[in-house]
């Protein structure tokens, strides 16, 4: 995981989606509430984040945008069913 601006390397996990089978699907959540951040496989964390706002600059509070991203290795990828929602207080 990279914070931009600066491009900093802030978290990295083990790989859940380039070992499944290439016919299967996967379910992946996203979660950001301040600086906690956690990317999840099939309900797996794949790579979890805590943002101090002092190390990488302060933490992203305003709303923005998602970017979605696939590697050189990535063959084929599919989205669907794509959902974004708001976190209760």
């Amino acid at each position: 995981m990279r914070k931009n601006a600066g491009f900093h390397l802030v978290a990295t996990g083990k790989d859940l989606v380039s070992p499944a089978p290439a016919d299967s699907f996967q379910t992946i959540h996203l979660y950001k509430r301040g600086g906690t951040i956690r990317l999840m496989v099939d309900d797996v964390i794949e790579v979890a984040f805590d943002d101090d706002g002092k190390t990488h600059g302060p933490v992203w509070m305003h709303s923005g945008w998602i970017g979605l991203r696939q590697m050189a290795h990535t063959i084929r990828c599919e989205y669907d069913d794509l959902k974004v929602f708001p976190l209760k207080p």
